[in-house]
């Protein structure tokens, strides 16, 4: 049983990634995202740091209409 937080911190940190984006052979997420092409991945700079802010989302189905030809 853990004790405290900073034991329940260490075990977490033991543990293995269940998903790693090296194992589809990229270094990072981010470019792994992009190369799906089902996702679109937008920018955002963060007002609170330095760090940009990457929001993904399912790309819209686009349908398509055909007219009745009478």
């Amino acid at each position: 049983m853990l004790k405290n937080k900073t034991d329940r911190e260490n075990k977490d940190t033991e543990k293995p990634p269940h998903f790693d984006s090296r194992n589809f052979g990229f270094d990072k997420l981010t470019p792994l995202i992009k190369s799906i092409d089902i996702f679109e991945l937008e920018k955002r700079e963060n007002p609170k740091n330095r760090h940009k802010l990457i929001f993904v989302r399912i790309k819209a189905k686009q349908v398509i209409v055909k007219k009745k030809q009478h």
